[in-house]
């Protein structure tokens, strides 16, 4: 194989690499399709000193594994907020913990939009404390003054 048979194959490579890349990335915008109001809305929120997770669909799932396969634990309803356990998605799945039930698991990035603070620290100061039980947890925090 010459020098230019083979810089031939090489451009073409590139350019069908590309295309696919364009095409997974069409797919995954048009998979996720959420409303510029609700992308302005988080925007302008205030940072309440914790990274958070808001539910633009209607309705959603939190499940107990990143895969809707796995366990179905809680459904969430628009508007509701999730604490971000973790800014870095698993595939397409963030770690979240819902604050009134304590329950704690995974949602798809397709349902939330992120508000992520400013603070050094990616979230609230929890402290663990035992109660004798494990039943009906509890999830509190204080926000401390910045």
């Amino acid at each position: 194989m010459t020098t230019s048979t083979k810089l031939t194959h090489l451009v073409a490579c590139l350019i069908a690499l590309t295309c696919i890349m364009t095409v997974a990335q069409t797919a995954s915008a048009q998979r996720c399709n959420k409303r510029p109001e609700d992308l302005k809305f988080v925007r302008e929120m205030k940072d309440v000193g914790a990274d958070l997770a808001v539910v633009v669909a209607e309705q959603s799932t939190i499940y107990e594994q990143p895969s809707a396969a796995s366990k179905a634990l809680l459904r969430v309803k628009r508007a509701n907020f999730l604490a971000l356990v973790k800014r870095d998605a698993v595939r397409t799945w963030y770690r979240v913990i819902e604050v009134d039930s304590a329950t704690e698991g995974w949602i798809d990035e397709c349902d939330v939009i992120l508000k992520l603070t400013d603070n050094r620290e990616s979230g609230p100061p929890l402290e663990e404390e035992p109660v004798g039980t494990i039943e009906d947890p509890e999830l509190s925090w204080n926000r401390q003054p910045t």
